[in-house]
């Protein structure tokens, strides 16, 4: 990301190539190089996982397993700032 600032990253833990905690450590980094909005996406529906989210830097997690996924993603993309830091 670096020279090139993104305005939103979607960053999903639950990709082929990813490692969940290790893309999640990612965080840090991604809002150092200049990402100004992350917005962790998980296949996991755990309220542990929240906190955990919480504590890396990004603005919200959203789980793909809940009801209403694609519409609550979409509303955090479109918005420019969330309502909610933590969509359920």
């Amino acid at each position: 990301l670096r020279g090139h600032p993104y305005s939103i990253v979607l960053l999903d833990l639950m990709l082929p190539d990813s490692r969940f905690l290790d893309t999640l450590a990612a965080v840090p980094r991604l809002k150092t190089a200049g990402a100004q909005r992350i917005i962790v996406i998980t296949g996991l529906d755990e309220a542990s996982l929240d906190q955990l989210v919480a504590t890396s830097g990004a603005e919200s997690v959203i789980s793909k397993a809940r009801p209403g996924f694609p519409a609550n993603l979409r509303s955090l993309v479109t918005s420019r700032s969330s309502a909610t830091p933590f969509a359920k």
